[in-house]
């Protein structure tokens, strides 16, 4: 695996640095602390997108695996906390020195950034070898592919300048061929007539493809374009959808887990593992921490457990989800027998092969369902109660003498923020601000 060592390659970059500044005195010219902290931040992509890259694709022909810096003005800048004409701007500089030169693919897409490999400092890490391979990679092209500049592949260009600079739908390189006979264009029929004589054209008559291109077609091209191709319809995409299927939903408690992940693969079935280990854990600690509970129940209460998830198609972040619900819920039911008991009411919870059975509708895990709802409800009135004090402090500040943010800039914050989170609340500051003097202009 090609690897970028970033120290060796701050010492080379501190060494073209002054080499260039020493050149170049100007103010306009030299190369600032911004250049240099774009240029290591360039580094550090181009050492994690390289990593990852040699890591999921296949083995090139040639043995390495390196390919050009796609990056953006906005990922840069939110890196280096500036603006994005600032980037550009330092972008001018670096390509200035032929640091860095660029590959633009239109306005909507991200742009390939090739950094100098005389500022790169790249080891093979498999071997263990410390010597430079940079050099090995000064005339080498990306090893992204593009369309061929060919008569029947022409690139498709996604902006008006790039248009313009390849010369409309022209492809590269046809403007510099002679130009065909015009008899050919006049007088198509000709060849054709030949071929139905039984001659054969040469790649020297007008009307061929040679003629005058230096072009001489093979006995494989002719046989393989036919002249008359059939249109085939390629097959319809069928969306295929994400995770395994998920089994039919037993009548029964099934007894073994193997009878609910025989769907799963292997990871799958460790995420699950692990999610159902967490949730009986909560449970145990929650409901049945001064109970014994033998080796069956305590097996069946997973099996119960792992029954609330795995009927839904595998998706990692859906079952965490899920499994947080499940320790909310769990500890919401804690709570209420915490406060039965107190009350000097009787309160339990059943044995595990009762209580977390998703069939038992009648004082089972179900009907925490509605509480954890009622839960939700309460946090979220809660925190709205926060923001609005939060936001009515923030504008009362704002009246003060000697305030950095007006009232009307301060009100037209708080009713963005609040409004992104919910119209009603906006509406409810709005109203509890009605009658609040304001200061003397």
């Amino acid at each position: 695996m090609i690897e970028l060592k970033i120290a060796k390659s701050y010492k080379l970059l501190d060494l073209a640095t002054d080499l260039w500044n020493g050149n170049n005195p100007q103010y306009g010219k030299r190369m600032n602390s911004n250049h240099i902290q774009l240029m290591k931040q360039l580094f550090w992509l181009l050492k994690k997108q390289a990593s990852n890259y040699q890591l999921t694709a296949p083995a090139a022909t040639d043995g390495y695996l390196m390919r050009p810096l796609r990056v953006n003005n906005k990922q840069l800048a939110k890196y280096l906390k500036c603006s994005e004409r600032t980037v550009r701007n330092l972008r001018k500089r670096l390509k200035l020195a032929s640091w860095i030169s660029e590959v633009f693919h239109g306005s909507n897409s991200s742009y390939e950034i090739h950094i100098n490999p005389d500022l790169l400092h790249l080891e093979e890490s498999t071997t263990g070898a410390k010597k430079n391979l940079a050099p090995i990679f000064l005339r080498r092209p990306g090893m992204r592919k593009v369309l061929p500049h060919t008569p029947t592949g022409v690139p498709s260009q996604v902006t008006n300048k790039l248009n313009e600079l390849s010369g409309g739908e022209t492809p590269l390189g046809l403007e510099n061929q002679a130009p065909a006979d015009a008899g050919a264009v006049e007088n198509p029929l000709k060849p054709v007539e030949k071929l139905q004589n039984g001659a054969t054209p040469t790649a020297d008559a007008p009307g061929t493809p040679g003629y005058k291109t230096g072009y001489k077609p093979g006995r494989s091209d002719l046989a393989s374009k036919p002249q008359n191709p059939e249109r085939v319809t390629p097959p319809k995409k069928v969306p295929r959808k994400k995770g395994s299927a998920a089994p039919a939903f037993p009548a029964t408690l099934p007894e073994s887990m193997e009878e609910i992940t025989g769907h799963l693969n292997r990871r799958e079935r460790q995420v699950l593992q692990r999610l159902v280990d967490t949730m009986w854990n909560t449970a145990r600690r929650e409901l049945y921490a001064h109970d014994w509970l033998d080796e069956r129940q305590q097996q069946i209460g997973k099996i119960a457990l792992a029954e609330y998830l795995v009927y839904a198609p595998f998706d990692r972040r859906r079952w965490k989800r899920g499994a947080n619900e499940v320790i909310a819920r769990i500890q919401l039911a804690a709570r209420w027998v915490e406060r039965r008991q107190k009350a000097g009411k009787k309160a339990w919870i059943p044995i595990p092969e009762v209580y977390f059975d998703v069939r038992n509708d009648s004082g089972g895990f179900r009907n925490t369902k509605a509480w954890y709802k009622a839960h939700l409800r309460n946090v979220t009135t809660i925190k709205n109660k926060e923001l609005l004090t939060k936001a009515r402090n923030e504008y009362l500040r704002s009246l003060e003498d000697g305030a950095k943010v007006g009232p009307v800039e301060a009100l037209r914050r708080i009713l963005q923020r609040l409004g992104k989170r919910s119209p009603a609340l906006a509406e409810e500051f709005k109203t509890s601000i009605l009658n609040v003097a304001q200061p003397a202009a």
